[in-house]
């Protein structure tokens, strides 16, 4: 991980810092491989954890307004596979599905 890229990623793309405005109407999903991603302790603060079944491929989740951290037990497959992960999430949700207009996805390198 490029933590320089995902910091300011955070920070301007997410709007985290308090100098930039978060972008609207706009959700939020970041899939951490691994257990640690110390940026991404900003991010998962004001989470909450999720108890419920999870898909294949998620060991753990957090939740909130617009933002969704999952982690990923296994680096296996890279970046489709954690792209995966994030629509596994999104169609396996018990409340009402929003329904995207677009979905993007980066990396942090």
């Amino acid at each position: 991980m490029q933590r320089t890229s995902l910091e300011f990623f955070m920070a301007v793309g997410m709007g985290v810092d308090s100098n930039f405005t978060r972008p609207r109407d706009t959700d939020f999903s970041v899939v951490i491989s691994g257990e640690d991603c110390a940026p991404c302790q900003q991010l998962t603060q004001p989470l909450q954890k999720v108890q419920d079944d999870m898909p294949p491929g998620v060991s753990k989740a957090m939740t909130g307004p617009g933002l969704t951290v999952l982690y990923r037990s296994e680096n296996i497959g890279m970046d489709p596979a954690a792209h995966n992960v994030t629509l596994a999430w999104v169609n396996a949700r018990p409340e009402p599905r929003k329904h995207y207009k677009y979905y993007i996805f980066i990396n942090s390198s």
